[in-house]
């Protein structure tokens, strides 16, 4: 029932919890628990700011949507595929 509760608490719903094994609802726990220490944690460090950094600075996606060529061929560079020939 402890486990239960403690993913009910991090807004495991009841149908999900019981779609997981042990195992996955204890890494879901803890990783949704990290995932809101750190929110916090960002949100009282900013608010000991003086000047705000740029928004942009915390975005993930920066700038205009990229095409499908570019996207691919950085997936590529990424995973470290070479062109064909």
């Amino acid at each position: 029932m402890a486990a239960f509760k403690a993913a009910v608490q991090v807004g495991i719903g009841p149908v999900e919890f019981w779609e997981m094994t042990p195992y996955l609802t204890n890494k879901a726990v803890i990783s949704k628990r990290d995932g809101k220490m750190r929110e916090l944690w960002t949100l009282a460090a900013l608010q000991r700011q003086k000047k705000l950094p740029k928004i942009e600075t915390f975005m993930i996606d920066k700038g205009p949507p990229k095409d499908h060529k570019q996207m691919e061929s950085e997936l590529k560079k990424a995973l470290g595929i070479k062109k064909r020939k």
